[in-house]
């Protein structure tokens, strides 16, 4: 069962005065950006655990996990806390400062978390197996998704899995910006949605609009039905996530009206946006 009072209890020592004034004294960060990046490392440390912990198995057993993307190192220092054998995926590099700061804070209070600082294409035999691995919101941006798919599926225990969700790019949709795109076109979608764009073209630039059927063709890939009607869930229980995506708010209240809404939960999976699947090792 997920505790979501006990993780936010958790999170809460991360917006203390000492740690903004780290990034206000040592990053030069203003307090309207120090909340905004403490607010969305929160929100994406909770969705990731709500997510993911329904398959995560007893920490007593030992089970090596490793988080892909993990990020801001919250997620990972919580499952270590819980008692959770984790290793924690980042590469960490210029250009994220605030990012690097705040995870080097979370290694200062939580030194048992284990950091491999590289990408998952990046992953090697020294680095062990690994009974679960697992990312949220990360294939999308990776440069080589099916590479580092491959790499990681290598990493696996016999009899390990591969949790991992992300957008499909079947639909064509792109979540973090809020715009319908055009198969084969994204150069045009650029310009047509440039103003929008222009506010982060690093994260439009590292989109690789990764799709099912890609996966498929490469996996035995099993993917869960009724995520697409969970992102719906979320725009009422998340108000930050909300007003990032004015235009689900509108798809959900025409799904509602029409009645469809409730056949989504049962739409095959690999046909929605977002995806979630698991791959499995013999």
């Amino acid at each position: 069962m997920v505790d979501l009072d006990h993780f936010k209890t958790f999170t809460n020592q991360f917006f203390s005065e000492d740690l903004k004034r780290l990034f206000r004294e040592q990053g030069g960060f203003s307090e309207q950006t120090i909340e905004k990046e403490l607010n969305n490392f929160t929100e994406q440390s909770l969705y990731g655990y709500q997510t993911i912990a329904p398959f995560l198995p007893d920490p007593q057993e030992g089970k090596r996990l490793l988080e892909v993307g993990a990020g801001s190192l919250i997620l990972s220092a919580y499952l270590k806390e819980l008692g959770f054998n984790v290793v924690a995926l980042e590469p960490i590099g210029i250009g994220f400062e605030f990012l690097r700061l705040f995870s080097q804070e979370v290694m200062r209070r939580y030194p048992q978390v284990s950091l491999l600082n590289k990408g998952a294409e990046a992953l090697e035999e020294s680095d062990g197996l690994f009974d679960l691995i697992f990312s949220i919101n990360v294939i999308e941006h990776l440069p080589d998704p099916l590479g580092s798919l491959e790499q990681m599926w290598k990493r696996l225990a016999p009899g390990g899995r591969m949790l991992h969700g992300c957008p499909n790019y079947l639909i064509p949709f792109d979540p973090h910006f809020s715009i319908p795109l055009i198969p084969g076109q994204n150069h045009l979608v650029g310009r047509i949605f440039r103003g929008r764009i222009a506010e982060n073209p690093g994260l439009w630039d590292s989109i690789n609009h990764i799709t099912s059927l890609a996966i498929k063709r490469r996996f035995d890939t099993h993917f869960f039905p009724g995520q697409m009607t969970e992102a719906f869930d979320r725009l009422q229980q998340d108000q930050a996530y909300a007003a990032r995506h004015p235009f689900l708010k509108s798809v959900q209240r025409i799904l509602s009206a029409s009645g469809l809404l409730g056949l989504l939960r049962k739409f095959p999976g690999e046909y929605l946006t977002p995806m979630f699947f698991e791959i499995r090792k013999p």
